[in-house]
């Protein structure tokens, strides 16, 4: 069961024409007359807009003094679908996620689940859905910045959004590269609950006259416990007609965690 639930947080964490990513490194000069309301509304002038993604990439998982390096073939439907296909060698496992929850599939030892977000959320240290996963793996923000209030400040080549405080226990910080406005690093806090997540993104490239990213580490904390998670994207495709296929085989056994 544990080896279960590694495979499956691994998987979810490592979530024009196609193209290989050539990696563009987001440069640039702050300007400390910006207001956090002219930041946000940059940002936002420039929304990720696709109908349907394809990615390939390649995932590490360390975490426990264990590394696991897996690829996975990534499929989108915006708003709708997270789609995977994982492979060590050959066909592991596969995963679909909807608004619904999640199901998923392993080949090794014939079990999948069926169920809602809990496992994920627990995983990553913050409450999880199928856009939020979307939005992390895309660099977006888990949440949109103009429905919140900001604290602004400046660190070099970046621009440092932070919530100013409210009555919700999660914190959140959010950087910006001076350059091109997009999302250089999220990070979600729960200190009450010992819990935090990191993204970092290293590099990202244009598909299509849009930013996607091509390097994200997320840094996952709970209670001291640490687990870092390196996806390097190899190719992305947008608006390509794609299928969802995802069936659980029969005779496999269910599982809990």
């Amino acid at each position: 069961m544990k080896k279960n639930a590694w495979i499956l947080a691994g998987i979810f964490i490592f979530l024009t024409g196609c193209s290989a990513l050539k990696k563009t490194v987001p440069y640039g000069t702050v300007d400390k007359k910006m207001t956090s309301k002219k930041l946000i509304d940059s940002f936002e002038k420039s929304p990720l807009d696709f109908d349907t993604a394809a990615v390939r990439l390649q995932a590490l998982l360390e975490s426990d003094r264990k590394r696991q390096q897996i690829n996975l073939s990534v499929r989108l439907k915006n708003q709708e679908t997270f789609w995977a296909s994982a492979s060590i060698v050959i066909p592991v496992a596969k995963v679909r996620v909807t608004q619904k929850g999640i199901q998923f599939y392993e080949k090794v030892g014939r079990t999948y689940f069926d169920g809602d977000f809990s496992l994920l959320s627990n995983f990553l240290g913050t409450e999880i859905t199928q856009q939020k996963l979307q939005n992390l793996l895309l660099g977006q923000p888990v949440a949109p910045l103009s429905s919140k209030k900001w604290e602004l400040t400046y660190q070099k080549n970046q621009y440092v959004l932070t919530s100013k405080r409210s009555r919700t226990p999660l914190q959140e910080t959010y950087r910006l590269s001076a350059e091109n406005f997009r999302l250089a690093e999220q990070h979600l806090e729960q200190p009450q609950q010992n819990r935090s997540l990191k993204v970092r993104y290293l590099d990202y490239t244009q598909v299509k006259g849009q930013w996607i990213p091509s390097k994200v580490v997320f840094v996952s904390s709970i209670n001291q416990k640490q687990s870092i998670l390196t996806l390097t994207y190899h190719s992305v495709a947008l608006n390509e007609h794609l299928r969802f296929p995802f069936r659980i085989p029969n005779g496999y056994t269910p599982i809990e965690l």
